[in-house]
């Protein structure tokens, strides 16, 4: 879910800087820190167990199969992301700190 509506903020980033004359270069990458997930970006059709994901999570798959995006995986004590969205330990959070 978080990646469909990050990918969904993205292109309507795109479309604004499009509007105002600062046209961006595609396909956007986007980063994810679940394996599992950033699998299913890719081959969501295959996979029997993803039945009971809602049609309107299955917007990344369309996007990447376009072109628009590309999904890849990062593990989590690199994800930048983490700073702001989960409590770090004061190792880990240097750790993300020195890398921004």
């Amino acid at each position: 879910m978080a990646l469909t509506q990050a990918a969904q903020q993205i292109l309507w980033m795109y479309s604004a800087m499009s509007e105002v004359g600062f046209p961006q270069p595609k396909p956007v990458r986007l980063y994810g820190d679940n394996a599992g997930t950033v699998a299913l970006t890719r081959n969501a059709k295959h996979n029997t167990r993803v039945k009971h994901i809602d049609i309107c999570h299955h917007y990344i798959c369309e996007c990447v199969e376009d072109g628009d995006i590309m999904v890849e995986y990062i593990p989590s004590h690199s994800n930048l992301a983490n700073i702001f969205t989960k409590p770090l330990g004061k190792v880990a959070h240097h750790h993300v700190c020195t890398l921004l």
